[in-house]
């Protein structure tokens, strides 16, 4: 991959890194310790790249810190949390915050009704 090179990624590198993001992912899923953690820093680096490049799109927030991304394939939603993105990333995640949808979980807005009853 050529990541490195001034100007627009081509398509190819933008597809490896959906690809490896999706993948870690996966694997992470299916790890623990060490090995786990190591996926996740993989997911973690190739969706900054992502952000970063303009290839990810952030379509929601929640309220734990877990950034919603869509990757440019259109076929892919990931969630990740923003602290475990470059600074760069999270930078783009910021500017971003108040045109996204905020996401609060069933059972947060069933207490939140049942305190204002």
């Amino acid at each position: 991959m050529h990541l490195h090179q001034p100007g627009p990624a081509p398509l190819r590198d933008i597809d490896t890194l959906s690809s490896l993001a999706r993948l870690a992912n996966a694997l992470a899923k299916q790890l623990t310790g060490g090995p786990r953690t190591l996926a996740y820093r993989i997911k973690a680096q190739a969706c900054s790249l992502l952000l970063i490049s303009g290839h990810a799109s952030v379509t929601g927030i929640w309220p734990d810190g877990i950034v919603s991304l869509d990757l440019a394939s259109g076929k892919t939603r990931l969630h990740i949390r923003r602290s475990h993105l470059t600074q760069n990333a999270r930078d783009i995640v910021d500017r971003r915050i108040g045109s996204v949808r905020a996401v609060v979980r069933l059972g947060e807005c069933i207490e939140i009704e049942r305190r204002n009853i």
